[in-house]
């Protein structure tokens, strides 16, 4: 099983970057992408690419995602305090 954490830094204007590591260490260069449905369906392709099912694919991070982590726990499988899978 892979540990993935991804790391995102959220833009108000411009691209977004995300940064993947698994079992804490980078994989590969920071990811660009934007607020748009091709390039969120490229970047989730990415984040998702040689994982399980049951794998975790994401961390929560930072004050802006407590809301949104919040509203995704009611439905999602919650391994860790903050990660969902």
């Amino acid at each position: 099983m892979i540990n993935r954490t991804i790391g995102i830094d959220l833009a108000i204007r411009g691209d977004h970057v995300a940064q993947i590591y698994d079992d804490g260490r980078p994989v590969g260069r920071p990811i660009r992408f934007r607020h748009e449905a091709g390039s969120l369906d490229a970047f989730m392709a990415q984040a998702t690419a040689g994982l399980g099912s049951g794998d975790p694919i994401l961390e929560m991070n930072g004050e802006s995602y407590r809301r949104r982590a919040a509203a995704r726990r009611q439905s999602a499988k919650v391994d860790g305090p903050h990660c969902l899978a």
